[in-house]
């Protein structure tokens, strides 16, 4: 669980043959609630290519760092239907 922060330019307003891509990074707090709690940074790296204004796929790196120590990272393939 986790709220964050995130910095998605879109493309299109560079270059119209790039309209709907939008790469994004950013970061805040989360916490993992599994096992052994913890609270600690997460940062997300990633890209998202819209079909049209509200549908679209994205690729997703995430780090999640705990305050206590540790962490892992993640790569997420997903799709937005807003």
């Amino acid at each position: 669980m986790g709220g964050e922060v995130l910095f998605k330019p879109d493309l299109g307003q560079l270059d119209r043959d790039l309209r709907g891509i939008r790469p994004y990074f950013g970061g805040g707090l989360g916490a993992r609630i599994a096992g052994a709690s913890s609270v600690g940074v997460h940062l997300s790296l990633g890209a998202e290519v819209l079909f049209d204004p509200r549908t679209g796929v994205f690729l997703d790196g995430e780090y999640y760092y705990p305050f206590s120590g540790g962490g892992f990272s993640r790569v997420v393939l997903g799709v937005n239907l807003r």
